[in-house]
């Protein structure tokens, strides 16, 4: 028998199946709504996303009295401590006494800085304190006479002289490592002869801590020779990784870059950059990372003008030296400089880099007095590329009385904690005609909380 009824699914729908379609589609509607209501509950009751990292900042400034002047000459940090010179001056007296003043580091990120150890120097030289773990203090000398270097380190927590060392006449200590030393030529802006660095072997295994002249090293014989003769205007050494930088003082050249390695055969050029190809101009902003997959050179500023200003981040992954990443100064800040500070003073250590990046002008506690110009330091940081994550003003606000101004110049990092040496230019005293010129120093302690 045939059946001929209407199909299951085209059957007329009776009232009590829309009762029950709308009952359904009323019971999906509140079940939509509730889980809605639960995710906005969920997402409020999670944690806010988190600020970006704070960089705190420790003065040690210049200080000028009526008895005497105080000045911190350079800056040096590993990450248990942070160290600089204190030059004491009298005025109206003859002398200058100088203390190594290690600070201990505590606190979040190690930002706070200790009561410190004062050690009693025999010569106080600029750039101050250089190395590692292990402090150098480079000495002075009469014009053609060799100078000593000077070792410091910790013994059970005091910190105390442990060894020197000879450096060749004319030359002076640029860097330090645990292991290496490196001493560049004194800048001749008369010199003809080809430059050179001395590379010497730190050995810390003993009570006193001794350096060996190891290698002489030179620029690339293809170089032009205004820029041969001012190879070692500036060094950047890590690990074993060595670079050095040269500019000439006679051929219109761009600045260039010999890259060298320590191996088993000793130190040996790998790689050149810059000189007679690009960049098209290169100063003396420079600094490497020995890392421990990547190597990295940084080269600063390079240009084709003012208005092409940037850093560049060279990596090496085994295959040689190429260019990583530019970093470009912001030109819409404000710049007392229009540029010409980009990268005055660089330093890198892993996934950090900073770099000095403009100025600005802060007013003076003295009301009757100029604006004073300040540096500021530019720090990034890498994540999948380099990014800015804090820019850091040097200077308080109002600025000391009597400071025209003051420029970060020498940076070191280890891990996240960054010592800067800071140029301040007072106001000169009376009396005072060009080209009499004053200077001084302080020191800045930038860590990463």
């Amino acid at each position: 028998m045939t059946d001929h009824s209407p199909a299951r699914g085209n059957r007329p729908r009776t009232p009590r199946t829309r009762r029950t379609l709308r009952s359904t589609t009323r019971r999906s509607r509140l079940v939509a709504v509730a889980a809605l209501a639960v995710i906005a509950v969920a997402s409020s009751c999670a944690p806010p996303p988190a600020p970006p990292p704070a960089w705190s900042t420790t003065r040690l400034p210049r200080t000028a009295s009526t008895t005497e002047v105080v000045n911190r000459i350079g800056a040096w940090t590993d990450q248990s401590w942070f160290a600089t010179v204190r030059a004491v001056t009298p005025i109206g007296g003859s002398g200058t006494a100088g203390f190594l003043d290690v600070y201990p580091r505590s606190g979040r990120g190690g930002s706070v800085l200790g009561t410190p150890q004062s050690v009693p120097i025999v010569d106080v030289a600029f750039p101050g304190p250089v190395g590692q773990h292990v402090i150098a203090l480079p000495g002075t000398s009469p014009f053609g006479q060799p100078s000593t270097v000077r070792f410091y380190r910790p013994v059970a927590g005091v910190w105390g002289e442990a060894g020197s060392a000879q450096v060749p006449a004319d030359y002076q200590v640029a860097a330090m490592t645990d292991d290496w030393m490196v001493a560049r030529p004194i800048p001749d802006p008369n010199a003809v002869n080809d430059g050179a660095v001395l590379v010497f072997d730190v050995d810390t295994s003993g009570a006193q801590v001794t350096a060996t002249q190891v290698a002489t090293l030179g620029p690339d014989p293809s170089w032009p020779q205004g820029l041969r003769a001012g190879f070692g205007v500036a060094v950047g050494l890590d690990g074993g990784l060595l670079a050095v930088a040269a500019t000439s003082f006679s051929d219109p050249v761009p600045g260039a870059v010999r890259v060298f390695r320590t191996g088993p055969g000793g130190w040996a050029p790998v790689q050149s950059l810059g000189g007679t190809t690009g960049p098209s101009s290169f100063r003396t902003g420079l600094a490497v990372d020995d890392g421990p997959t990547v190597d990295r050179v940084v080269m600063a500023p390079t240009a084709t003008s003012l208005s092409t200003v940037a850093l560049d981040v060279l990596a090496d992954s085994g295959s040689g030296f190429v260019v990583e990443q530019s970093l470009r100064r912001n030109a819409g800040l404000p710049d007392e400089s229009g540029g010409t500070y980009w990268g005055a003073g660089v330093a890198i250590d892993g996934p950090t880099l900073a770099v000095t990046s403009r100025s600005t002008t802060v007013p003076s506690v003295d009301t009757a007095h100029p604006p004073v110009t300040v540096g500021q330091v530019q720090i990034y940081r890498r994540g999948g590329s380099w990014y800015p994550e804090r820019e850091v003003r040097l200077a308080p606000s109002p600025y000391d009385a009597g400071v025209r101004s003051a420029f970060p110049d020498r940076l070191k990092l280890a891990g996240t904690n960054l010592a800067a040496s800071v140029f301040v230019n007072p106001d000169e005293p009376p009396g005072c005609t060009f080209p009499c010129f004053v200077f001084g120093f302080e020191a800045w302690s930038i860590d990463r909380l």
